[in-house]
């Protein structure tokens, strides 16, 4: 249907100032949104409260102009742009459908929850459409996937020019600065900030730019910090730059993080040959050195000509001199509370932890990578996993499934489920109490809070399902999961039976912890569906 054959309401709101005037988009699946509404090709762009949205004209059902408008809540922010969250600013819908919730919670019937629960809807819509903030507008996932057609076409060409045969130094040299401008044009038009920052400090290091590179993968850095291949790269346009000691400290942050990389371990040798023999005594060369001889080097086995970024748990391969044709779109950082039930693995909310790239466990300052256990189809549980962090050694919670369930004084915590909601973490002084002969916990959580353990006196009791739904009621039902529920899941945990041995990784003394529940992050890419 043409925008032309769209029912246009006019109501006449004269007595209304008309800054107080917004039109009322009308959707054929039951949404609408409030705001200014223009026609833009195909499309109906709004200018709401919450940001620009662009409509398909065909799927719009009517248009009322001139509707007195939404007054925003005075209790929370209106606008994705005005949320200002402790690492970033919100980008995913989702988590402002928990704010919101949160906000509900605390309202009684009336105006202004009524006007709360009309912008859940709103972010709802948005979710449901895997709608991400690109810039000042909510895009749909075409948006990534045309990117990267076009992305990987400005690659193709940069390639084709480098490939062409000439007898002439300066033809070479005039094709391979066409070259970096199709790489730095590529870099420029992806629509995720992080991921276009760190393709642009790429396509800056191939074109000798080292300064520039530096910074932008420092940008990066400072908003990811978890990410090798962004300290990676930084540690590769240092060594350019001959800085050998500089990139000597990022190559060995960026191998902490991904130990097993051999691409790393090569990258930390260089940075180390290139280091002054006098200098041989600095406090970063020690450092290197003791960390190297932790590596068989004699099984090093890297790709000739090709260049591994550490962005993904199989790196993202490309020849040298080459952008990296990302296996996702961008990255979101997932959060929960994981407990310690043997030496070295934890469990963990599911969700926490799927898809995930890397996964990090925190011990005081410092984070420690974890992998996630692969575990019997007989002793899965859809809401509880087990990750494995083979540099640390913990004092494991007491979980006896055969005793009786304890009633009485626990601890639990909320912490959000995305880092985006911050990384505090709430303590829940909470009672299990017996319900007709099942178990329940008198605490609960908020919407958007991950799976929490429930201890007492270092010994686990079970857990308090995560309230991770943004399409569900508050996110959730609180509901107690038993430790016999996931009775099989902690046997499994105490095995050595899916734990991996490092290929390259000599014999090292663990890190021993104490405690019994650690904040762990995960790194998770997200690719639009195509």
């Amino acid at each position: 249907m043409t925008l032309n054959r769209i029912l246009i309401c006019v109501l006449s709101c004269a007595l209304l100032h008309s800054a107080l005037m917004a039109d009322v988009v009308h959707m054929r699946d039951g949404r609408r949104f409030d705001g200014k509404a223009r026609r833009q090709g195909d499309k109906v762009v709004v200018e709401t409260a919450m940001g620009r949205v662009a409509l398909d004209a065909a799927d719009v059902l009517a248009i009322e102009e001139g509707q007195p408008a939404s007054k925003p809540s005075a209790s929370g922010p209106a606008a994705p742009a005005a949320v200002k969250a402790p690492q970033s600013r919100i980008t995913l819908p989702e988590c402002m459908v928990f704010l919101k919730m949160q906000q509900l919670a605390g309202l009684p019937h009336g105006a202004e929850s009524y006007e709360v629960r009309k912008q859940i809807d709103i972010w709802r819509s948005f979710a449901h459409d895997h709608k991400r903030l690109v810039g000042n507008e909510w895009a749909q996932p075409e948006v990534f996937t045309r990117t990267r057609t076009s992305y990987v076409e400005l690659i193709n060409e940069a390639q084709a020019l480098l490939n062409q045969k000439t007898d002439k130094d300066a033809d070479a040299a005039k094709n391979a600065l066409a070259a970096n401008r199709s790489l730095a044009k590529a870099a420029s038009i992806w629509p995720d900030a992080l991921m276009r920052s760190f393709l642009t400090g790429v396509a800056l290091h191939l074109a000798g730019r080292g300064p520039q590179a530096q910074e932008r993968f420092a940008a990066c850095i400072a908003e990811a910090p978890l990410v090798p291949g962004f300290r990676q790269g930084r540690a590769m346009a240092l060594l350019a730059d001959d800085k050998p000691f500089e990139a000597m400290e990022e190559a060995m942050a960026a191998l902490k993080l991904s130990p097993d990389s051999p691409e790393l371990v090569e990258l930390l040798g260089e940075s180390m040959k290139k280091a002054p023999g006098r200098d041989i005594k600095r406090p970063q060369f020690v450092e290197a050195t003791a960390m190297l001889a932790g590596y068989d080097t004699a099984r090093l086995r890297t790709r000739s000509g090709q260049t591994v970024w550490q962005m993904g748990r199989k790196g993202w391969p490309c020849k040298d001199g080459m952008l990296p044709v990302p296996e996702y779109d961008r990255i979101i950082i997932r959060q929960a509370l994981g407990v310690a039930v043997s030496d070295h693995s934890l469990l963990v909310d599911s969700q926490a932890v799927e898809d995930a790239q890397f996964v990090f466990v925190k011990v005081d300052s410092a984070w420690y990578p974890a992998t996630v256990r692969k575990v019997s189809a007989s002793a899965s549980h859809a809401a509880v996993s087990i990750i494995h962090a083979p540099d640390l050694e913990f004092t494991p919670a007491v979980a006896d499934v055969k005793s009786p369930q304890p009633v009485g004084p626990a601890s639990a915590w909320g912490v959000a489920c995305y880092a985006e909601l911050g990384a505090g973490v709430r303590p829940l002084a909470t009672i299990i109490e017996e319900d007709g002969g099942s178990f329940r916990s008198s605490s609960r959580l908020s919407a958007g809070e991950a799976l929490s353990p429930v201890v007492s006196d270092g010994r686990l009791l079970g857990f308090i399902a995560g309230k991770t739904d943004p399409f569900t009621e508050g996110g959730g039902e609180d509901k107690f999961i038993p430790l016999s529920a996931v009775e099989r899941l902690i046997r499994q945990a105490s095995s050595k039976s899916g734990v991996r041995r490092s290929p390259l990784r000599r014999d090292h003394a663990p890190r021993r912890v104490d405690g019994v529940t650690f904040i762990i992050q995960s790194i998770v890419g997200e690719a639009s569906q195509r």
